[in-house]
């Protein structure tokens, strides 16, 4: 029979204690140490800011690089006013080499465009991804006032907007181009077909390109 007063007169002996009576070790993996616990010592805010920062400094170049382009001028032009646009005279042996002139002029203008705003559509999804999956209403900072997560909180989505205004801009300029471009493929199409009637009367000069490739 088990002496009712061993409890009172004992030594503290931790190891004859119930193992639920014992404390924590907080070193124990049963705490569940995981992964997702762990931090590089950066908040989910502050790394949404800094991204949000990294993409401000290449959109001040990329902004200068729309305006320098103006895309707007390419819209529904006519063949007398790219004539104009390319400061060349309106002589008929030169619109081939104008219209080619024209086409390179917009492929570069297109290409200059689109490989910079990849880079910046790319931050945008990861500022916008992280933001949904790591801010909620429910959101803390060990470090900031909850004043101060609001007010960041509130800039970062302001940011995210300004953000697809600058690449919505940049895609209607590539939607102008890509339409000018098209227009100047066919003028350049136009321009073959009716040097066919001159050069090659009564031949098909798509036929004629298709034997000389055989």
């Amino acid at each position: 029979m088990p002496n009712p007063y061993d409890d009172l007169f004992n030594n503290g002996d931790e190891n004859q204690k119930d193992p639920q009576d014992r404390p924590l070790d907080l070193t124990d993996s049963e705490l569940g140490e995981k992964d997702n616990f762990k931090t590089d010592g950066k908040e989910p805010l502050d790394e949404i800011v800094e991204n949000i920062q990294r993409f401000d400094k290449e959109a001040e170049a990329f902004a200068k690089l729309l305006s320098r382009t103006k895309a707007i001028d390419h819209k529904v032009m006519t063949s007398v006013e790219r004539i104009l646009f390319m400061e060349l005279k309106p002589k008929e042996e030169l619109t081939l080499i104008e219209e080619r002139e024209y086409h390179h002029l917009l492929r570069k203008k297109f290409e200059a465009i689109i490989n910079p705003m990849r880079n910046l559509a790319k931050i945008h999804l990861e500022v916008v991804q992280q933001y949904n999956t790591d801010i909620d209403a429910e959101y803390f900072s060990t470090e900031k006032t909850d004043h101060t997560v609001n007010s960041e909180k509130s800039s970062v989505v302001n940011n995210i907007n300004i953000q697809r205004k600058i690449l919505a801009d940049a895609s209607d300029d590539l939607t102008i181009l890509k339409d000018a471009l098209e227009v100047a493929k066919k003028e350049l199409v136009n321009i073959l077909m009716r040097a066919e009637t001159i050069i090659f009367p009564g031949q098909n000069m798509k036929l004629l390109f298709k034997k000389e490739s055989l």
